[in-house]
């Protein structure tokens, strides 16, 4: 299952949200979590080197997760979602011959420029 937002009528229906957004959800939970303790509970000084440490490692974590969600990732697995629907989409004609044809012209243009090159020669 995917987490989008479906539209129905008047209402918005969210689906469930999948397994990644649980953990990204739950990564971001302990990193605000470790910012906090480190507020109000007293670390040992043996401590502290191992704590700095852990806590980079899941603050890296945590900011993986926004970066992807709310990153270039995020948008561009969108615009591949969008293309393959596009491809596959046998209601829209249109729009599968147009993306057909595009790469058809760029297949072409490639193997023209193939054929220059070798002729051209080394």
């Amino acid at each position: 299952m995917n987490d989008e937002t479906v539209i129905v009528g008047r209402y918005k229906v969210i689906n469930f949200p999948s397994t990644a957004t649980l953990i990204g959800l739950g990564l971001i939970n302990l990193s605000m979590m470790i910012v906090g303790l480190l507020f109000f509970v007293q670390i040992p000084k043996d401590n502290v080197s191992t704590l700095n440490i852990v806590a980079g490692i899941i603050l890296g974590w945590g900011s993986a997760v926004v970066a992807f969600y709310f990153g270039d990732s995020k948008k561009s697995a969108q615009q591949q979602d969008t293309i393959n629907t596009l491809a596959r989409s046998p209601g829209d004609d249109a729009a599968a011959t147009q993306l057909r044809a595009a790469v058809k012209q760029d297949h072409a243009a490639d193997t023209q420029a193939a054929a220059a090159a070798k002729k051209a020669g080394p």
